[in-house]
């Protein structure tokens, strides 16, 4: 899912496995990521494909013909929603000229409008968001996707604020050997401090370990998500409940989340 951690997992894998990843042509503003035939597997052995695909039965095909491993990453829909709206407010990745350039849009109105605006889409000639119910079905497609293929489901929550035992169940997926050394090694060289100073997009990796997004969303902001889910996406709601992973969609079990895991 977009803004779940994505440079974080990539990083994670290079440090596991030694390989870097790849992914289609970006065109900013222009990405489909309903594409299917954005999806490839790379012919360089020492690269993995990497995108914010929403897996189709063209792909889902495929997977299931080659037994091909595949690591998913989500995250909850409230702290994804407002990191988009970050994402384009602070005009994020413009130093590898991947910003969307449409900050000025959301330094035009509130912070209250401006998540309202990420929450129910916009259509413009400048820009276009599909909204959160487009974030809802990415994430409902990458669920059942586990269901059918080879799939780690990771969630961005578990990743950064269980990430040893995360990176454990990881190692274990990909059939890897690594040393408590290591992963020790590993745990520190990702951090999100030295994330900011290797990386030449300083913007991406902004320190959220000590902010909660929920402290600026207002009422209105959770009714407009929740009526969402509990419209279009209460079956996915109970399965992810079922699971154990329900704060990805349900504000009180994300709190319970973050009261027990995060500092």
């Amino acid at each position: 899912m977009l803004k779940s951690g994505t440079h974080y997992l990539r990083e994670i894998i290079f440090n596991l496995t030694k390989k870097n990843f790849i992914e289609p042509q970006i065109e900013t503003g222009r990405n489909n990521y309903e594409d299917q035939n954005k999806f490839f597997v790379p012919t360089d052995k020492n690269r993995f494909y990497s995108w914010h695909l929403f897996p189709y039965d063209k792909t889902i095909s495929f997977l299931q013909k080659n037994k091909i491993k595949t690591i998913c990453l989500v995250r909850n829909i409230f702290d994804q929603t407002y990191s988009i709206y970050n994402h384009f407010k602070f005009n994020v990745d413009h130093e590898i000229n991947r910003g969307r350039n449409v900050q000025d849009i959301f330094e035009s109105i509130s912070r209250r409008d401006g998540i309202n605006t990420i929450i129910n889409g916009i259509n413009t000639k400048k820009f276009t968001w599909k909204g959160v119910t487009h974030q809802l079905k990415h994430l409902e497609t990458l669920y059942y996707l586990k269901k059918n293929t080879d799939v780690f489901l990771i969630t961005y929550e578990e990743l950064t604020f269980r990430k040893k035992k995360t990176i454990q169940e990881l190692i274990d997926f990909l059939g890897l050997v690594i040393t408590q050394n290591e992963i020790n090694k590993i745990i520190d060289s990702t951090n999100i401090q030295n994330m900011q100073k290797i990386k030449k997009n300083k913007s991406h990796f902004m320190n959220i370990e000590k902010k909660y997004s929920l402290d600026f969303f207002e009422n209105e902001h959770f009714k407009n998500i929740e009526s969402i889910i509990d419209g279009k996406y209460n079956v996915l709601k109970k399965c992810l409940e079922k699971e154990g992973c329900g704060y990805l969609v349900n504000k009180e079990q994300l709190i319970t989340f973050n009261k027990k895991f995060r500092n």
